[in-house]
């Protein structure tokens, strides 16, 4: 279905085309990301993605996945650092944020709008930066249609992963166990907020600034009935795939022949280091990056240092007779 671009940056006398792409009640995006966004709007079944788009047409482009349970403006330390050299895309996966969908939210449903959002603007590769479970979902768009992306970076994420843990995974596929004790969050905000800590090294030593709006924006979530949803759906369709399709993801790694980072942070709690060994013992083409004193979300807590990881990588892949 053709996905039409909306430029969310409209003039005043367009304010029902701005209500249209970021409804009212709709998240908020982080001050310094608002120029760049935007949507994409879904001819026939009203499904949006939105976006940001740091626009410089003509340049190398990454596309910024987030992982489950965020969205795109994690990546909002990301943006200042890399857009002097790079054209970043960063969307809100479907179902999450700003972003709608029909149906279930999966795997393959994120992989293929982040096809979309390439083949809307017209990219012929790009970059893929996932974070989390946004790497699983690069891997897949890298099976899907390899010759769309020159490259690989993961940050805290990607599969297989290190270590057992299956069985435990088979909690999530229970109906409704699960989306009580996430909605259970409506009840007790602090709660909720709590349960940021064990993404980050140390979430007390975050700027205010960062503090308060996520804060704001767990809130946001587990207030979304429809977020809700994609958590699950999502969350849901990565164990199915962990259990019943792994082999699948260790040859596609396997076999990716261009240059992959595995960018890890050293006090990651979610997610063994052992997995970034893991990975690059399979693909060809990878190396790996510690970013010391960070916890699985390093683009918040050390983003300088993710930043210039991600240009290095790409200078030495583009070297002759690098990689």
């Amino acid at each position: 279905m053709p996905l039409r671009p909306i430029d969310c940056v409209a003039e005043e006398s367009s304010k029902m085309k701005r209500d249209e792409v970021a409804p009212r009640g709709a998240m908020e995006a982080w001050p310094g990301l608002s120029p760049y966004a935007r949507s994409l709007e879904a001819s026939g079944n009203g499904d949006r993605l939105f976006y940001f788009d740091s626009r410089q047409q003509g340049r190398r482009a990454l596309i910024l996945i987030h992982g489950l349970g965020d969205e795109a403006d994690s990546w909002r330390h990301i943006f200042p650092l890399l857009a002097p050299r790079y054209r970043l895309l960063a969307p809100d996966l479907p179902g999450f944020g700003r972003s709608t969908v029909h149906g279930r939210t999966s795997l393959g449903r994120c992989a293929k709008a982040v096809l979309e959002l390439m083949a809307a603007e017209e990219l012929s590769s790009a970059v893929l930066v996932g974070s989390s479970l946004g790497a699983a979902v690069a891997q897949r768009v890298a099976s899907m249609a390899p010759s769309k992306v020159s490259s690989l970076v993961f940050v805290d994420g990607g599969w297989p992963a290190a270590g057992g843990g299956d069985g435990s995974l088979l909690f999530s596929l229970l109906p409704f166990r699960g989306e009580r004790r996430y909605t259970a969050y409506r009840r007790d905000h602090e709660a909720a907020v709590r349960s940021l800590a064990p993404y980050y090294a140390d979430f007390d030593a975050l700027p205010e600034s960062d503090r308060s709006f996520l804060a704001r924006r767990v809130i946001d979530r587990v207030e979304s009935d429809g977020q809700r949803r994609a958590y699950f759906s999502l969350y849901r369709s990565a164990v199915l795939w962990v259990l019943f399709r792994r082999t699948s993801f260790r040859a596609g790694l396997a076999g990716f022949d261009r240059p992959l980072l595995v960018a890890w942070g050293s006090e990651d709690r979610i997610l063994s280091a052992a997995t970034a060994e893991l990975l690059c013992s399979i693909a060809p083409r990878a190396r790996s990056f510690l970013l010391e004193g960070a916890g699985h979300l390093p683009q918040q807590e050390r983003p300088e240092e993710l930043a210039a990881a991600i240009e290095a990588f790409l200078d030495d892949a583009d070297a002759p007779g690098i990689g």
